[in-house]
């Protein structure tokens, strides 16, 4: 990975998986859910040569309610997309990479995960196939991965990403799983 922007809210996986991730790149940029600082930071960094969003929200977090479940993950993984579609399409090349928690999909559930949490990482897993359908033409690459955050180790989620991120620029519109063959 060369430079990257990564999207998340603060918290402890969160913070380790983004030291994983720093070993693995050459620049990593952190956004959050703070939305109208972040844009202007997004559209920045993606104007620059930032190549890469990756959007992750490995903390199983409690939220107040639905609504703040979909303004904190939803709105604005939706609104650093748009920014950054918006600058990479003139350049004809981005990678966005949503690492979604594997309990979104419905086959796996972990007691304690927050169900408007785990509603709003489906909604991430739809908006990125989405954006991969739309954005592709335009040399937009988007995948999903799932991801059994409490059974793999961050560094191996990291590496995974990385290989994602380099190896892999003709693959679109895909989901992958790194669960431990929970999702089959």
């Amino acid at each position: 990975m060369k430079k990257l922007i990564y999207h998340s809210l603060p918290g402890v996986k969160s913070a380790e998986f983004l030291g994983h991730l720093r070993e693995k790149a050459e620049e990593v940029y952190v956004t959050s859910s703070d939305i109208s600082k972040d844009l202007q930071i997004a559209g920045n960094l993606a104007e620059e040569e930032q190549e890469s969003l990756v959007i992750a929200f490995p903390d199983s977090i409690a939220l107040a309610d639905t609504d703040e479940a979909v303004n904190k993950i939803l709105t604005s993984s939706f609104l650093q997309i748009q920014k950054f579609v918006q600058v990479r399409m003139k350049k004809r090349f981005g990678q966005i990479l949503c690492l979604v928690n594997s309990g979104a999909n419905g086959l796996l559930y972990e007691d304690g995960i927050d169900s408007a949490f785990l509603a709003a990482q489906g909604g991430l897993s739809g908006l990125l196939k989405t954006s991969s359908k739309e954005y592709s033409k335009r040399g937009i690459i988007c995948n999903v991965l799932y991801i059994d955050w409490s059974s793999v180790p961050l560094q191996e989620v990291a590496f995974r990403v990385n290989s994602l991120l380099t190896e892999n620029n003709n693959i679109r519109g895909q989901v992958f799983a790194l669960d431990g063959g929970k999702w089959l």
